[in-house]
């Protein structure tokens, strides 16, 4: 969160079981005027149900909207996937270093 800017977007993953997450800083959320967003988890099987479907070709995958964009547009592509850009939103996107 101490790179976040303020009024920016944190998003919350991997913290399933955790009753405690290492440099969490709750304050810097009100102090930085943060959004909070909560992924939700999945375990492994699910991981491999989900890579089977993908590569049964059953459903259209490849022509789903996609976007990879460098970490250094990370913030445009954050502004895009919340709606805030002229054309719909893509359904996925990666970030690379």
């Amino acid at each position: 969160m101490s790179l976040a800017a303020t009024g920016g977007r944190i998003v919350l993953a991997g913290t399933r079981n955790s009753v405690e997450t290492p440099g969490f800083a709750p304050d810097a959320i009100v102090y930085k005027e943060l959004t909070l967003i909560g992924a939700l988890g999945v375990d492994a099987p699910a991981y491999r149900k989900a890579l089977d479907l993908v590569g049964s070709d059953r459903y259209p995958f490849r022509s789903i909207s996609r976007v990879v964009a460098p970490l250094a547009d990370a913030a445009d592509l954050l502004a895009v996937m919340a709606g805030e850009g002229s054309e719909p939103p893509p359904v996925h996107a990666v970030l690379v270093p």
